[in-house]
């Protein structure tokens, strides 16, 4: 074959490829609360990217334990999930790219609230909804320290009895009016929802 061609019929299969997207259920706070294994506050100390024996992908997370709502959690914890976060050389010119759509990243020194499924047969886990229970915590404009995942919390109140629990109540009103949920009521809104 002529290399015009051949570089014609490569760049045609380069446009032609399929995206895939990560689609996951809607969870509402509640859901994940109860369906998550392990439920915690803390900071994000070390970040490592590696390959198993079997050659599938995974970022090894350290995290410093700072507050533990659900499931055994000793001061530090490490956790395994799918993918990587940079692409890696693998040579002749190629890149295997293993980052998943929709899977949250963390990075060192940063405090997150993680809602973790439990580890699949491969040692690999992940947030409730993937980017769903992954909440960074962060300063508003007040300076405050409040909680947000990455749909800044849309849909967390969807379908939840509130009835007069003050904690809950508290929580709605304050994600209703600026998407972000100070920290406190939002670990008040899950030690309630956790009994």
């Amino acid at each position: 074959m002529k290399p015009i061609r051949m570089a014609i019929l490569l760049s045609l299969l380069l446009l032609s490829t399929t995206v895939f997207a990560t689609e996951v259920a809607p969870r509402n706070i509640e859901q994940m609360t109860q369906l998550s294994k392990r439920l915690f506050h803390g900071r994000c100390l070390s970040v490592k990217e590696h390959f198993n024996q079997n050659g599938i992908s995974y970022t090894e997370y350290t995290f410093e334990v700072l507050s533990a709502f659900k499931g055994e959690l000793a001061k530090t914890i490490k956790f395994k999930q799918y993918g990587l976060i940079n692409a890696v050389d693998v040579g002749n010119g190629l890149l295997y790219v293993g980052n998943i759509a929709g899977m949250p990243v963390y990075n060192p020194g940063k405090e997150y609230v993680l809602f973790l499924n439990e580890d699949s047969k491969l040692g690999l886990t992940s947030p409730l909804g993937l980017f769903q229970g992954s909440f960074k915590v962060m300063q508003n404009q007040k300076g405050e320290r409040v909680v947000m995942n990455s749909l800044s919390n849309k849909g967390l109140f969807k379908n939840v009895q509130i009835g007069n629990n003050a904690a809950l109540k508290m929580a709605k009103k304050k994600q209703e009016a600026e998407g972000a949920i100070e920290l406190n009521a939002f670990f008040d809104m899950i030690k309630t929802l956790n009994k």
